[in-house]
């Protein structure tokens, strides 16, 4: 079972794409969590309504109270025995793939996190702003994406640890993008990460840009990365659905 995690802001987008692409699929096979920042917005969707997660945390951009919600999540979903997978999604994004594509990749992967070093300036800032010194250098310090999948059991530690990590990461800057994965690495010796990011997102100037139309060969070339998914999209991207979602 694959626990699918939104972390989001807003409404989630193309809510009728997320209900055409889990409508097949067998219902043990997947749970989704949701934890939104303002909750009234997800109340008002019919397929999402039903997931909003009890507990609940105020989240900012770029501070550690995103990897509160995160643990949120996690721990929501840790008391469903069954899930063996932990996949973290935003409110802007939308599969490129069936359902069963990313569930059979899944059946024999460990984590998997998108991982790899920055610009000179950005990778010395922010290793400099950990409030803690750590056991890794500035040159082992990783940056990750935040749109990961993590095992079941590398969840387990996040979620039984998470004090530790908010020790070792409470006031560095962004660590959502770079606390699981130093975390994993560096202080529980976890080596098999598979440094993959699942996630498509095209850059901007250091921003992620907004898909306002996506064509079939765009989907092709993103899912021949080994792409699942595609941010930053709006409620207003046009999207062959039929396509999208092919087995």
């Amino acid at each position: 079972m694959i626990g699918f995690l939104f972390l989001t802001y807003d409404a989630i987008c193309k809510e009728d794409i997320w209900f055409s692409y889990f409508k097949n699929v067998n219902c043990d096979h997947y749970k989704i969590f949701v934890h939104p920042k303002n909750a009234n917005e997800i109340r008002n969707q019919n397929f999402f309504k039903n997931c909003i997660i009890p507990s609940w945390c105020e989240t900012d951009w770029g501070n550690f109270s995103l990897i509160e919600a995160q643990k949120l999540l996690i721990e929501e979903a840790l008391k469903h025995s069954n899930i063996t997978h932990f996949v973290f999604v935003s409110n802007n994004a939308i599969p490129v793939t069936s359902f069963y594509q990313l569930y059979n990749f899944l059946q024999t992967k460990k984590s998997i996190i998108g991982y790899g070093k920055t610009t000179i300036d950005n990778h010395t800032m922010r290793y400099d702003k950990l409030q803690h010194k750590p056991i890794f250098s500035k040159e082992q310090f990783l940056i990750q994406s935040q749109w990961c999948i993590l095992s079941r059991h590398d969840a387990t530690i996040l979620v039984e640890e998470h004090n530790e990590i908010k020790k070792l990461f409470n006031n560095s800057w962004i660590p959502d993008e770079h606390a699981y994965v130093n975390y994993l690495v560096y202080y529980k010796n976890i080596t098999d990460i598979e440094n993959k990011s699942t996630t498509y997102i095209e850059w901007d100037n250091g921003k992620p840009s907004i898909f306002y139309s996506i064509s079939n060969e765009e989907i092709n070339r993103i899912r021949n990365e080994g792409k699942f998914f595609i941010r930053k999209i709006c409620d207003s991207t046009w999207v062959d659905v039929n396509y999208l979602l092919q087995q």
